[in-house]
């Protein structure tokens, strides 16, 4: 495209926006955008776990809440790292906990499980959020009747893929960091996974290596283009694969 405007054949009457991943300094696409002189590249930063834990328990503390930590970690597992949903779901949380002027001295302050939980339902009732563990531990009667059920409670699919992408994003992360040297507790709380989800993530981490999550990356990767671009049913897409990842997982 940027040969043909710069040989004066095409001259483009919109601004054409390409989105991609992490891109190092080195990548080709990235070198192109940046050195032609009609192009511009714009970085978007997605928040560390760290610092999505730390936005979260100053958003509540200006609020006179605290949350467990058991209850954060659900919470950031839960939701994806979008800082607009975040907040929805803050403000959501705020308001089941009670207005701070009209609570009194014995109510309530500290935010656990079941309070987490209550404000989820909406989302988590589906099963969408269990499935990424029954991909990863190879359950896979158990993810046919999850799917089943996030299906009939009319969760899109694509949306519970996301929450799979995540989750295998943070166990690739956490595998690199382990075969780097730093041990596995240190390398799951520097992606903000803590107890109780810490026991399954761990679980999942001696199953799967880094070229096995890359391999799984990619497969994720790919089944979301094709759902979104080729017209093929999009929930048996996405559900062929997650199969197929389940299968792996017994290997």
């Amino acid at each position: 495209l940027l040969a043909i405007v710069d040989a004066g054949s095409f001259e483009p009457n919109a601004l054409i926006i390409i989105e991609a991943g992490n891109l190092r300094k080195t990548a080709g696409l990235r070198k192109t955008i940046e050195a032609h002189k009609r192009t511009a590249a714009l970085p978007c930063y997605e928040q560390s776990a760290a610092e999505n834990g730390s936005y979260i328990q100053e958003t509540l503390a200006t609020e006179g809440l605290t949350i467990e930590p058991e209850a954060l970690a659900l919470w950031m597992d839960a939701l994806p790292p979008d800082r607009g949903i975040l907040q929805s779901e803050l403000e959501k949380l705020c308001l089941y906990m009670g207005p701070q002027e009209n609570r009194s001295a014995d109510d309530q302050t500290a935010i656990g499980l079941a309070d987490v939980k209550a404000c989820l339902a909406d989302r988590a009732n589906d099963d969408s959020f269990a499935i990424g563990d029954l991909i990863f531990s190879g359950q896979t009667k158990n993810l046919a009747r999850a799917m089943q059920a996030a299906k009939s409670s009319g969760a899109s699919s694509l949306g519970w893929l996301r929450l799979v992408q995540l989750t295998t994003l943070k166990l690739y992360s956490t595998r690199k960091l382990m075969e780097g040297g730093m041990p596995a507790d240190g390398a799951m709380r520097r992606q903000g996974v803590m107890f109780p989800a810490s026991k399954a993530f761990q679980h999942h981490l001696q199953k799967w290596s880094a070229p096995r999550l890359e391999q799984a990356l990619t497969m994720l990767a790919d089944v979301e283009l094709e759902a979104k671009t080729t017209g093929a049913p999009v929930d048996e897409l996405i559900e062929r694969t997650a199969l197929r990842l389940s299968v792996m997982a017994q290997r």
